[in-house]
């Protein structure tokens, strides 16, 4: 059995969360951030075209590089760099989430709870033990002079830059938080005890456990790309320091804020935006709350399905090197495959 010794404290909350017992490719018309895309048996950068809406070319070079996967220098980044070193700190920025949230709170200092939550609501964010929400930048002519401060900070936070002393690295984080500038909300953000990363650690493990996974390059291009920003934004809702009931439903309220930004397809979105707010499927499957046909109808299309179970299986592997094979009762990570794609086998179109 695992040691628990060397697990992280674990809150009484997930304790009983599992009560498992050992035992074609073509690209979409559909996601642009501020571009529209030719059909095309294989994504280009000349596929991208800017349209009237938006001259973005950070939105461009974040959905061409980093989405579809054009740039093979950030895709092996993405699978091979061990973001584990940065731990609960997150990744290095040039303007750190500590500075961030203390020039935050000096610029609110005199003001009452509720002004100070008056405030923070025009810039979409909310003050709990940590500076919690997706900032937005807020474009009224009639902002107070305190206001005004609080604006330039998040500007600040959002023209962020990486240092990363690995230029490769560099440039692919850069890619990242240049094109979607609200994941820097996620950066440095401590979680509560059982996760032993930063939110935004604990995103990138998903996602590299995701590009690794077996069947990732079963998926289409536009498949991939779903699966992506779903990773990308499914723990958006996420409070600081604190278990977040019911966060996956606020990711979703923050991740359509968030695409909102770009030009995408309502089928590409809801689909995107799904993903997000059931990315917890699997601990209610488990438990037996929810049966195989209701995760399908859940999903829809084998497509989602198969999204939905890949993210599963690196959603729980990346709170720890240890949690998912204790919660599961198993003891090696061979054991933990075996059981885990055992359930996978039981939902199937």
């Amino acid at each position: 059995m695992v040691n628990l010794s060397v697990l992280p404290n674990i809150n009484n909350k997930f304790q009983n969360i599992f009560h498992t017992k050992p035992k074609n490719i073509a690209i979409p018309t559909a996601i642009i951030a501020g571009v529209s895309v030719k059909l095309k048996s294989q994504p280009t950068e000349d596929s991208f075209e800017l349209t009237q809406k938006s001259e973005n070319l950070n939105n461009k070079k974040f959905i061409s590089e980093f989405i579809y996967g054009n740039n093979p220098s950030i895709e092996n980044v993405m699978k091979t760099h061990d973001f584990t070193q940065y731990g609960k700190k997150g990744i290095p920025l040039k303007y750190p989430r500590e500075n961030f949230v203390s020039d935050l709170n000096n610029s609110l200092n005199g003001l009452s709870c509720d002004a100070k939550k008056n405030i923070l609501e025009k810039f979409n964010l909310r003050e709990n033990l940590d500076i919690d929400g997706i900032a937005k930048v807020n474009k009224s002519l009639e902002l107070s002079s305190k206001e005004q401060n609080i604006n330039s900070i998040i500007e600040k936070f959002y023209s962020n830059e990486p240092n990363i002393k690995d230029e490769n690295v560099n440039k692919a984080i850069n890619t990242l938080i240049k094109g979607m500038p609200e994941f820097n909300m996620t950066i440095g953000k401590v979680q509560h005890g059982t996760h032993i990363y930063s939110v935004d650690i604990h995103t990138m493990q998903v996602m590299q456990k995701s590009l690794n996974h077996p069947d990732y390059e079963t998926l289409s291009n536009e498949d991939k790309a779903v699966l992506k920003l779903a990773i990308l934004m499914h723990d958006f809702g996420k409070n600081g320091k604190v278990v977040t009931e019911g966060h996956a439903s606020q990711s979703k309220i923050d991740a359509q804020k968030v695409l909102e930004n770009y030009n995408i397809d309502n089928n590409i979105k809801d689909r995107v935006l799904n993903v997000v707010e059931n990315h917890h499927w699997f601990e209610k499957y488990n438990k037996g709350i929810i049966n195989a046909k209701e995760v399908k109808q859940i999903f829809k299309t084998p497509e989602d399905l198969k999204i939905a179970k890949i993210m599963a299986k690196s959603d729980l592997e990346g709170i720890s090197s240890g949690f998912h094979k204790w919660i599961m009762h198993t003891s090696t990570q061979e054991e933990f495959d075996k059981l885990f794609y055992s359930k996978m086998d039981e939902i199937n179109f």
